[in-house]
């Protein structure tokens, strides 16, 4: 921000002075004071970041994204005719992947009007009535990918907002992005509470892009038994991606 000094004359002053001369008479009650004035020239404020051009704010609903209503097991199962990524932290005492013994909620995605920045939606994926096979199982669906494509260069940012709550147990939330050329995957959320019933609120992530490509986003529901009980569920909500190009 910087000020500018100018100068500011009185009009109506002005006025009287002109008509002081031109009916003849003295002008000398025509010397004025020029007054000072400031005028403020502020900067341009810089440009907002908009979201992902493929639907990343979720305002108007879930267009864009392709919804799958099924569990996953990561580095095992396909998303996208793509291999699932793997999970680097799996909890400690998880036993396996394996499919879950019984579903007695079907597996929902919505757009849910629980937001970050107070408008539009956002993409709530949601799993209950989840009985594991073992205890200590971790539980992964439902999931959504992208039906646009990104192209990301090496060093760019993904950033995204995200909440999640467990239903009992531990919520197990995971995303990745993959490159639809060779299958490269790159993790971008990767969370289990540290405690059984618990809410992450809304949080933001921030991703570097380590190698350039063509990528979809994926986003995973999931819960982790940790009580051993085999009862799980848990809900992931997802807002406000945005990609910044380095």
């Amino acid at each position: 921000m910087r000020n500018k000094q100018s100068k500011k004359q009185n009009p109506l002053l002005l006025l009287l002075c002109w008509g002081t001369l031109l009916l003849g008479f003295s002008t000398s009650s025509c010397n004025w004071n020029e007054e000072e004035y400031t005028v403020e020239e502020k900067e341009a404020p810089a440009p907002a970041t908009s979201p992902w051009y493929g639907n990343g704010d979720f305002n108007s609903g879930l267009w864009g994204w392709t919804l799958g209503y099924t569990q996953i097991r990561l580095d095992n199962d396909t998303i996208a005719s793509l291999k699932t990524a793997a999970d680097p932290n799996l909890p400690d005492n998880n036993t396996d992947q394996s499919l879950a013994d019984n579903i007695t909620t079907p597996l929902t995605i919505v757009a849910s009007q629980v937001q970050n920045d107070g408008y539009g939606y956002s993409a709530n994926l949601n799993a209950s009535g989840i009985t594991t096979k073992s205890a200590n199982d971790v539980f992964h669906g439902p999931y959504m990918y992208s039906d646009h494509t990104a192209s990301l260069s090496a060093g760019d940012l993904i950033r995204f907002e995200w909440q999640a709550q467990a239903y009992g147990d531990s919520f197990d939330v995971f995303g990745y992005i993959v490159n639809i050329n060779d299958n490269h995957t790159e993790v971008i959320l990767d969370n289990t509470s540290a405690a059984s019933n618990s809410t992450q609120t809304w949080k933001t992530e921030t991703h570097t892009v380590t190698q350039s490509g063509t990528y979809r986003f994926v986003f995973i529901g999931g819960s982790y038994d940790r009580t051993g009980g085999r009862e799980v569920g848990a809900k992931l909500y997802i807002d406000d991606i945005v990609i910044i190009e380095n």
